[in-house]
């Protein structure tokens, strides 16, 4: 009678637009996050609105980073309770001039749960120089309806 359609994977797309986690925060431009000019680390955090019942299959990001700073963008998940510790669902190392890496989700955490969870991007930048250029230009989340 009826046909069920087969479950298409999906992409969320995000723009950088870092929250503060630290003294050094990121700066912005249109489009994009950037390390702000003599500053040698930036740190900040956003939302991720994911869809209930999926499961997350990547994260991706795409930025610059000229110098040798640690730039790590990581998508966790943490419990909807009091002082919940956080999940890592995936991390990319931002390492190029420019780079646009994509790395695997760790199935253990991989299907988001909007009743017991937030979703939520980090990324962290030390010891860059101050001379160094550091942009975020895009996150994207892939992820597949489960069936």
């Amino acid at each position: 009678i009826g046909v069920v359609p087969t479950p298409q994977p999906a992409k969320l797309v995000m723009t950088p637009n870092m929250i503060a986690t630290a003294v050094d925060a990121w700066s912005h431009q249109q489009g994009i996050a950037q390390k702000p000019p003599a500053q040698t680390g930036a740190h900040g955090m956003m939302s991720a609105n994911l869809p209930n019942n999926v499961r997350i299959t990547a994260l991706r990001v795409l930025g610059a980073n000229s110098g040798a700073g640690t730039l790590r963008i990581i998508l966790y998940r943490q419990a909807l309770v009091a002082q919940a510790t956080l999940d890592q669902i995936a991390r990319v190392d931002g390492t190029g001039n420019p780079f646009d890496l994509n790395n695997p989700a760790d199935p253990q955490f991989a299907v988001v749960d909007d009743n017991s969870f937030k979703y939520f991007v980090v990324a962290l930048l030390d010891n860059a120089l101050a001379a160094d250029t550091v942009t975020l230009s895009a996150f994207q989340i892939s992820y597949q309806p489960l069936s």
